[in-house]
């Protein structure tokens, strides 16, 4: 199982450790993406105050691996980047492949 992962907030204000978990992620800037296997999850759970995830379909499996730099969701993120899933954009969410879609344009 491989998981879709956005990073949603900027650099701004991050810790040391944060950033380089970012980076050794491969998201370096603000709506990258990049796909991760089920056995570094574990540092999902460090960065997660940062990216949005879920679990990927095999299309956007193949879009991720074709294009990583992807353009602010079409109509916004209609919550708070700054707050966990149900009120905001932060966290595992299950409709992370409708949010690529939104933002592959």
């Amino acid at each position: 199982m491989k998981f879709a992962v956005i990073r949603v907030r900027g650099i701004n204000g991050v810790q040391v450790s944060i950033r380089t978990a970012l980076k050794q992620l491969g998201l370096d800037r603000k709506h990258t993406a990049t796909l991760v296997d089920e056995k570094d999850a574990r540092q999902l759970q460090k960065v997660k105050d940062y990216v949005t995830w879920g679990e990927a379909n095999e299309e956007t499996i193949a879009f991720l691996k074709e294009k990583k730099h992807l353009h602010p969701p079409i109509g916004g993120w209609k919550a708070s980047i700054k707050k966990p899933v149900p009120k905001g954009a932060l966290g595992k969410r299950k409709d992370i492949n409708e949010i690529i879609k939104k933002m592959s344009c």
